[in-house]
Order: C-alpha cells, then sequence, then structure tokens
C-alpha cells in the first residue's frame, strides 16, 4: 500500500486545504521532523517555518490560478 512504501523510502507527503489554509500532514511527516502529532497546528505559519528560507514563496503563489489551469501542482522545496 501507499502507506508501507512511505514508511519504507522515509518519505512523507502533506496537503493544503485551499479554503481553510490549513495543512494536514501524513504520518511520516512526523517523523522526518521529529515532532509528535499534538504538536503541529496545521497552520500556515507553522509549515512555513519547515520551508527554507528560499522556497517559503512557494506557499504564497496563488494555488487556486494553478489548480485551475491543470488540475494540480507538484514541486519540490528544501526542509528545515
Amino acid at each position: 500500500t501507499l502507506l508501507n512504501a512511505q514508511a519504507l523510502a522515509e518519505l512523507g507527503y502533506w496537503r493544503r486545504n485551499l479554503d481553510a489554509k490549513n495543512i494536514f500532514w501524513s504520518q511520516q511527516m512526523f517523523k522526518i521532523f521529529e515532532i509528535e502529532p499534538a504538536d503541529f497546528n496545521g497552520s500556515m505559519s507553522q509549515m512555513e517555518s519547515f520551508f527554507h528560507p528560499d522556497d517559503r514563496y512557494i506557499l504564497q503563489m496563488d494555488f487556486f490560478k494553478i489548480v485551475s489551469d491543470n488540475g494540480f501542482y507538484n514541486f519540490q522545496h528544501r526542509i528545515i
């Protein structure tokens, strides 16, 4: 399954609710960042703190336009 593959590869994923502007993390993300789920509030400001400063612009992009143009957006960013 996808969950098993992520655990084996030590990869996580996150998704953003564009309307509510909250963030969801997969269980593997908590392991990657070494934090407990209870310590993650799902806010944009907290998520931004995990991005490398030079990559934080990604969170400010107009995702509504991007998604309406081609249905999805995939990017890579550095983490702290």
